[in-house]
């Protein structure tokens, strides 16, 4: 029931202005803290587009989001989420939708994902890395574009924490070094010029391509 009041009152907040019902701010601080103390769950309930995006505006559920985000992430990878075109506007959240949210940059989406990426890898969570990586990729794959919305939240930082540290398995560097090129051949040029990480990043992706195929050389 909550996971459908939530819903229902984002759709209602996040509609055109002259469609729009008044509000109480109480009654939204008190659905606020119930989305923060129990438990919901938008991944298993049809939600109208309009919806998702009003509660992904809201920086006062940042960490329930957070959380939400993170059970997408685990179920795309393991492909237990399908993708689903319905000939209403109502439908199950899925890539394609969370895609959407990135590249209309007037959301927390993109924030949350970087935020979950360096969350995931600093608590060394490496199941959790791949599946947040996954789903980047994912939206990349869709939309290309998105490349520029992740380098504007900081990716390149989460990235650098991989290339900084001799722990990561090689696996791990795998997906991120694929992640760098995905990213590299599409965002902008002047958004990755703009940001003089982005080559401290890219020598050490190379570095560690040369690193690989000397030791398959050797073997």
């Amino acid at each position: 029931m909550l996971t459908q009041l939530a819903l229902l009152y984002g759709l209602v907040r996040g509609a055109p202005v002259g469609h729009r019902m008044s509000s109480s701010p109480e009654a939204e601080k008190t659905l606020f803290h119930l989305l923060a103390e129990q438990e919901w769950d938008f991944l298993k309930m049809g939600a109208h587009p309009i919806s998702l995006k009003w509660l992904f505006q809201q920086e006062e559920i940042m960490e329930p989001l957070l959380n939400q985000i993170l059970n997408f992430c685990r179920l795309y990878s393991t492909n237990k989420i399908q993708i689903n075109f319905h000939a209403s506007e109502i439908q199950i959240m899925d890539i394609h939708m969370i895609a959407e949210l990135v590249v209309s940059g007037d959301n927390c989406m993109t924030l949350l994902l970087v935020s979950l990426l360096k969350q995931v890898y600093g608590d060394s969570r490496e199941d959790d890395v791949i599946s947040v990586v996954n789903v980047i990729a994912g939206i990349l794959d869709i939309r290309p574009e998105a490349s520029n919305e992740f380098c504007l939240q900081g990716i390149c930082d989460a990235l650098q924490n991989v290339y900084s540290t001799t722990n990561s398995s090689s696996q791990i560097f795998k997906i991120f070094s694929l992640l760098v090129f995905k990213i590299l051949s599409s965002a902008n040029h002047r958004t990755i010029s703009e940001d003089g990480e982005w080559f401290a990043v890219t020598m050490k992706v190379l570095h560690s391509l040369c690193q690989e195929c000397a030791s398959i050389l050797v073997k």
